[in-house]
């Protein structure tokens, strides 16, 4: 009764947002929903690749799609894991055998290592990977969860990646963490007292699921340097 909405959350995210580098603390139920994602996102963009081919991406005279878009961006979009596989329930070898059985293997690497290592944001074994385009965590571990943050900061996509941080709101741990970061958020990553930009510009928005106690809800960051905002592509929706 913790991630049961979460899943469908990421899924539904990943889906709309077409990350191709993604990084999850801990595999578990929602590594399953991430894996699901990057395949229909691959499967839906070789679509959209064979359209415009045979010249059918089209409402009448208009393109459907974006001209300049990557369209093999996501042709080695991987979920990487992040699991020291060390404690007694781990989950990560179920992780592994769902996703041979979903198709999604390919898309899969798991990284046996701490993630509390202080090393692990610039040591971690992804040499052709820079930035991450969602970063997920799910911790369970509120008093840590600041040092976490900044250590992996600087591996998100400047250019509008997100990291999603799961039950922040409705305790006392993670709020006062989030309180302090929608406080930045608002000054435009800028500290009012110190002048200090530690994380730059961010925006923040916050889900929670109001009947329940505990694991009820998720805080989103979006990382946006200041050079860059999205683009206009047409004067109407």
């Amino acid at each position: 009764m913790g991630a049961e909405n979460m899943g469908p959350l990421l899924y539904a995210i990943a889906r709309f947002c077409k990350p191709a580098h993604v990084l999850e603390v801990g595999a578990g139920y929602t590594s399953i929903f991430l894996l699901q994602a990057m395949r229909d996102n691959a499967d839906e963009i070789a679509t959209y690749r064979a359209m415009i081919q045979r010249q059918e991406a089209r409402i009448g005279d208009v393109p459907w799609t974006a001209p300049d878009y990557d369209y093999e961006k996501l042709d080695a979009s991987t979920l990487h894991i992040v699991d020291n596989c060390a404690h007694e329930h781990t989950t990560a070898h179920r992780v592994k055998e769902v996703a041979q059985a979903l198709g999604c293997e390919s898309f899969l690497r798991v990284h046996v290592c701490d993630a509390f290592d202080s090393e692990l944001p610039s040591t971690l074994a992804v040499p052709d990977v820079k930035y991450f385009d969602l970063l997920w965590i799910d911790l369970g571990a509120a008093n840590r969860i600041e040092g976490f943050f900044d250590a992996w900061w600087s591996r998100v996509n400047p250019c509008g990646g997100f990291v999603v941080v799961h039950s922040t709101l409705t305790n006392t741990l993670s709020r006062k963490w989030l309180e302090k970061m929608r406080k930045l958020a608002r000054d435009g990553g800028r500290d009012a007292e110190t002048g200090a930009s530690p994380y730059g510009e961010f925006v923040t928005v916050s889900f929670l699921e109001p009947h329940k106690m505990f694991q009820n809800s998720c805080s989103f960051f979006q990382r946006r340097q200041s050079s860059w905002t999205e683009r206009t592509l047409t004067k109407y929706p």
